[in-house]
């Protein structure tokens, strides 16, 4: 079967925004109880934020695996809601390309076991050391080279080989023209709209591509920067720029007499490249609206 598609979340959960934020949470949580697919539908169990209710979510998909339907014993089950998201998310990260079918239950944890760390189980020499001095790269290029002689799609290999899994993610990132204007559609409102928030995070888009060209190394700030998990909204110049937008936009129109598109996301072809601007002028020209916070008391002819 095809693999289940960001593309088809977000556009069944167009009008409801906050039921993509909220089952993604539901599914960072663990709150997935159950899961199945069988014959173009997804079954399972996914647990209320209240934890001691669970609810039954049926997810009816068509020919293409887009969502024709949902079904929730919630109290907004008939309205697109986050457990049917959750569900689906669920299915987007564990069912496999080629799953005919699938169906799987989460272990309950046994609270009354007394556990024991490795290094209690397997309490080590005094003074041991496993190796008489680190791999270095001629030690990992060796083993690449020797496990590559039985086969790159050895499990280790691949591992090992960073080339392969560059080129599988090159492969998978892709986007077709109809990918790329659903996204920009489904995105607009940016900053305000869940789902671009979600479309943008680990891609390279205007606002964070300086950090990552300019960055000597894979910093743990930099990850989380490109995950969207920095809040940024309360930074003053952040906030200066938000409020003087519609303003700027305003005077662009008003001295021009031009009409400016509001717009969301859009990605390039390779699928890791974005950008947002602030508004479509025509076909060949887009707005982008620079408000400085540093020359927040000066006239436009003095900035």
């Amino acid at each position: 079967m095809a693999s289940l598609s960001i593309a088809a979340l977000i556009s069944f959960f167009a009008e409801e925004k906050k039921s993509i934020e909220r089952g993604e949470n539901h599914y960072r949580s663990e709150h997935i109880e159950s899961f199945s697919y069988h014959q173009g539908i997804l079954r399972g169990e996914v647990q209320a934020s209240m934890k001691k209710k669970v609810y039954r979510v049926t997810i009816y998909l068509d020919d293409h695996f887009n969502i024709k339907s949902t079904e929730c014993e919630c109290p907004k089950g008939k309205f697109k809601c986050s457990h049917a998201a959750a569900l689906f998310i669920n299915g987007i990260h564990n069912l496999s390309r080629t799953d005919i079918e699938c169906q799987w239950r989460k272990k309950k944890s046994n609270t009354s076991l007394s556990l024991q760390a490795v290094e209690e189980l397997f309490p080590l020499p005094k003074n041991y050391v496993a190796i008489t001095r680190s791999p270095n790269t001629e030690d990992r290029q060796a083993l690449y080279g020797s496990l590559k002689a039985y086969g790159r799609f050895t499990g280790l290999c691949w591992l090992i080989g960073t080339q392969q899994q560059l080129d599988c993610l090159v492969r998978k990132a892709k986007l077709t023209e109809a990918d790329i204007l659903l996204v920009s559609q489904i995105t607009v409102g940016q900053r305000d709209n869940p789902t671009w928030h979600l479309a943008r995070r680990g891609r390279l888009t205007a606002s964070n591509f300086g950090s990552v060209l300019h960055a000597k190394r894979v910093t743990p700030s930099l990850l989380k920067r490109l995950l969207g998990e920095y809040d940024i909204s309360r930074v003053k110049a952040v906030q200066w720029g938000v409020n003087n937008e519609a303003e700027a936009i305003k005077a662009f129109t008003n001295l021009t007499a031009k009409t400016v598109q509001e717009t969301g996301l859009w990605l390039d072809g390779s699928g890791i490249l974005g950008a947002s601007p602030d508004g479509i002028v025509d076909e060949d020209s887009v707005l982008e609206v620079k408000c400085p916070y540093t020359e927040r008391n000066m006239t436009m002819e003095e900035a």
